[in-house]
């Protein structure tokens, strides 16, 4: 009802980090090392960012944010770990 929306990443040890962000967030996006060759991957990170608009938003202009000179927009989050 608020706006707020969370992203929950658990590890295999049972750890999470709960990031939350508030109603300017959009979307998140997601990001693993899948694609990188080597020793210990796949999946030794992941990013994750919420987004005030979606990650295509220059080229569609959904959500995408204009301001005029002078202006701001404020996007809130934070993050807790949780064992």
């Amino acid at each position: 009802a608020d706006g707020v929306t969370f992203a929950h990443l658990t590890s295999g040890d049972g750890a999470t980090v709960v990031i939350g962000a508030d109603a300017a967030t959009k979307a998140w996006q997601v990001c693993t090392g899948d694609h990188v060759a080597g020793p210990g991957f796949p999946r030794q990170s992941v990013a994750i960012e919420p987004m005030s608009c979606i990650a295509d938003a220059f080229r569609t202009g959904d959500d995408l944010v204009e301001l005029e000179p002078g202006e701001t927009h404020t996007l809130t989050w934070g993050a807790r770990l949780i064992r």
